[in-house]
């Protein structure tokens, strides 16, 4: 430091030239970078070759060879496989198109079917009195004026006849030998039951939505549905329910629709025509639902995946693909859907 202080300027040249030295080091380092730095750098990868390498196998190739392929890409990527016609038919799918359909949001309903009071008969004695003799039974078939007992009346002890006031079948009896009788009694009921009534329960947020006329589908077990305008909404409220009577009147002739029996209904409270598909066509994926939509008129059958929306019975609204006039399976659809599940299980081994 002495010796610095007593002769700046002779050594100023050799601070000045060991300055410029260590930056002329610094500049080399920074360009041959960090390996060159700490002798260590990046492998480098083989062209052609990938983490999958050895496996011997795509994975498009794998899945080809199990009977299946993935199309598309993201969001679009679909499964399909390929089954023969005969193979199908044996396992009992079907094919249909799909086509623009008049469908409609329906308002379930709980009902009872009911004797069409216009179409039956309650009979009561004319006189009281002692009956003598029953001469129908419970179901006989009995024409307008045929007797259906003889009582004595208490007044004239004569006998007289009690008879069918129209044609039908006694569905109520009430009447047995040696009982006594008043007016009042009702010794029978006789109805024409090709014609029946069904009864609703309407609750009161939905009788807004219900209108004289509009389409009402009944639905009972083993019985096909049948679809019939509604013909009566009641202008009253059930006190005790707080409920609203609708109804509707069923052709009977085959006497498939019994009185007494509890059934289903749906109201047609919003029309609509819209491209559907049977509900049993649609398969559920991992990514969402499926139809299996059948390519070119070959043998090879498309996972397509679709967005879907009101429903109608058998039928569902599509708002995506596929098309009208696109074939698709219609019936046992998940057959398709298990033969791409035992490709995925083979891939996944």
């Amino acid at each position: 430091m002495n010796f610095w202080k007593q002769n700046p300027r002779k050594h100023l040249p050799l601070l000045i030239l060991s300055g410029v030295g260590i930056v002329l080091a610094l500049l080399i380092l920074r360009l041959q970078g960090p390996s060159a730095a700490s002798g260590e750098g990046e492998p480098v990868k083989e062209a052609g070759h990938t983490e999958h390498e050895g496996t011997g196998h795509s994975e498009h190739e794998a899945a080809h060879e199990e009977g299946y392929a993935r199309h598309g890409t993201g969001e679009e990527a679909w499964e399909s496989v390929e089954l023969d016609d005969s193979v199908l038919a044996q396992s009992g799918a079907a094919l249909d198109t799909v086509r623009l359909r008049r469908m409609a949001v329906r308002l379930p309903l709980q009902g009872k079917i009911v004797l069409n009071e216009e179409r039956s008969a309650r009979i009561h004695p004319r006189f009281p009195g002692i009956i003598l003799q029953v001469k129908k039974q419970l179901g006989s078939r009995v024409r307008k004026g045929d007797v259906l007992a003889v009582i004595e009346s208490n007044e004239s002890l004569q006998p007289y006849n009690v008879i069918s006031q129209m044609e039908g079948a006694v569905v109520s009896r009430n009447a047995a030998a040696g009982e006594s009788v008043t007016g009042e009694d009702e010794l029978f009921v006789v109805a024409d039951l090709s014609s029946v009534w069904v009864d609703f329960q309407v609750y009161r947020q939905d009788f807004n939505r219900l209108r004289l006329g509009q389409k009402i589908r009944v639905i009972a077990e083993g019985v096909s549905p049948i679809e019939t305008p509604l013909a009566y909404l009641s202008p009253s409220v059930e006190a005790h329910s707080q409920s609203l009577l609708a109804r509707v009147v069923l052709p009977n002739t085959r006497g498939i629709w019994t009185p007494g029996l509890f059934v289903r209904g749906e109201a047609a409270v919003e029309e609509f025509q819209a491209p559907a598909v049977r509900m049993e066509a649609v398969q559920e994926f991992p990514d969402g639902p499926v139809v299996f939509v059948r390519e070119g008129g070959g043998n090879r059958y498309l996972a397509h995946r679709v967005t879907l929306g009101r429903r109608d019975g058998d039928f569902v609204e599509l708002l995506s693909h596929p098309l009208p006039g696109e074939p698709y399976v219609s019936k046992n659809s998940f057959l398709l859907k298990a033969e791409i599940g035992k490709g995925e299980a083979g891939h996944d081994h």
